[in-house]
């Protein structure tokens, strides 16, 4: 079947690449989109059961690859981002329990967004299936999945289970597209989040109205998006401004944003010139970049933590001791927030990848985030024979005195701003760390 479906993919290849699509006539061309779409059903049909069999496969399967888990191999893959990811993965294992589904998308007659539709609407109501597909047939996607989420469970434990289903999927997460736009999503239970939104439209209809008479027409999506970032950052305060009040210009004045703790990575020289040029940067790690201006209008505020290129250089700031000093937190926390062993983003601890009772140092290149799990299966990978506190006094005494004599050795090495330098592959990326105000303790 591999070879099969390599033949058919390199001869498809070769006829998309042998197309000029701009000298084709219009009915040609609306012909192709359908083939097109019908190529894509197929191809997404393939793409997840494959992954959904590598994910019912034992970790074997994934031997040698250099991905650490399915969702990985499949981000990669199909390039998409992990959630679809696991989007693709949940709906493998839905279609097994539902057979007439998993047909339909085999066969190239659903794509991956209708049968995801049809099988969680035929989980809650198995003699829904057959209707919804019948509906799919019409190609009207918008009709399929409000008719699906119209089914419901005879069940009468049925409310119960939705609601623990959705509060094991709560999520809100953040991302920026390459255009520089931020993006917030949040999924949970329905109750919750339609209470967010009647809020944020309440805040917005206020907002709207002690604007009705400026001289400023805002337009209505923008005004509920103003309302909702006074109505979070403000705690609520999401009454009237007008056009020149809080958001009028699609962010909030000083006056009303709250002591969040907010980390910006900028170059020195930028943050000085007031704008960043090719190859200097200003971004808020995890986030995006930002323009200059918007940093330096958050100076002086008390919570927020810089991270400033051409300072104290951060791959060099490094000490014998666990504690991490206000520079390298910083630093540290601008680079990594999620688990490097599993991706997990909450409850992290910062482990030394060359433990220190083996005379690893607390430095930038020595530190890595890991969840508390994670975190035990390194040192029990570490420490095979469970050593006792006595022998890793004394492992940590002769590391020491190793790494005082590397680090002689290595003096002459290359520097920045007079430091030695431990991790020169960061020099590009960011020269150092230096904190306009206090940064809170972590």
């Amino acid at each position: 079947m591999n070879e099969t479906i390599r033949v058919a993919l390199g001869m498809v290849r070769k006829e998309v690449a042998n197309t000029d699509f701009g000298s084709l006539p219009g009915i040609e061309a609306a012909d192709l989109v359908n083939l097109f779409g019908d190529l894509r059903k197929v191809s997404e049909s393939g793409l997840t059961l494959a992954a959904g069999r590598v994910e019912a496969a034992d970790r074997s399967a994934l031997a040698g690859t250099g991905f650490k888990d399915t969702k990985d191999l499949l981000s990669s893959a199909a390039g998409m981002s992990r959630t679809a990811a696991e989007g693709l993965l949940d709906l493998a294992e839905r279609l097994a329990k539902h057979t007439p589904t998993k047909d339909a998308f085999t066969d190239g007659l659903l794509s991956a967004a209708e049968a995801t539709e049809v099988a969680k609407a035929a989980d809650r109501n198995a003699s829904a299936e057959e209707s919804l597909l019948d509906e799919a047939k019409k190609r009207d996607f918008t009709n399929l999945r409000n008719k699906a989420a119209a089914v419901s469970d005879p069940d009468p434990d049925a409310d119960a289970r939705r609601a623990a289903y959705a509060r094991a999927k709560r999520n809100l997460r953040t991302w920026c597209d390459s255009e520089g736009l931020a993006h917030l999503q949040a999924q949970g239970a329905p109750d919750v989040i339609a209470a967010i939104w009647a809020r944020a439209q309440g805040a917005a209809d206020d907002r709207f109205k002690a604007n009705a008479g400026g001289p400023e027409r805002i337009d209505s999506r923008h005004n509920l998006f103003d309302a909702f970032a006074e109505m979070i950052l403000a705690g609520g305060a999401g009454g009237a401004g007008g056009a020149g009040g809080a958001g009028g210009a699609g962010s909030s004045p000083k006056a009303t944003r709250p002591k969040v703790d907010l980390m910006i990575l900028v170059d020195w020289e930028a943050l000085k010139r007031g704008v960043a040029l090719p190859g200097e940067h200003c971004q808020i790690p995890g986030i995006g970049p930002v323009a200059v201006e918007v940093a330096r209008s958050y100076l002086g505020e008390a919570a927020l933590k810089f991270i400033i290129s051409d300072g104290v250089s951060v791959a060099s700031v490094a000490h014998l001791g666990r504690r991490r000093g206000a520079h390298l937190r910083s630093a540290l926390a601008s680079m990594f927030n999620c688990c490097v062993d599993c991706g997990r983003s909450l409850g992290l601890e910062w482990d030394h990848v060359e433990p220190s009772a083996k005379g690893g140092v607390t430095s930038f290149e020595n530190l890595r985030p890991r969840c508390k799990a994670c975190h035990r299966a390194k040192t029990a990978r570490d420490f095979p024979e469970g050593t006792s506190g006595y022998r890793r006094r004394q492992e940590a005494v002769a590391g020491r005195a190793r790494t005082r004599t590397r680090t002689a050795a290595g003096a002459a090495g290359p520097t920045s701003a007079g430091v030695t330098s431990r991790a020169p592959e960061w020099a590009g990326v960011m020269a150092g760390a230096g904190s306009v105000s206090a940064p809170r303790r972590t």
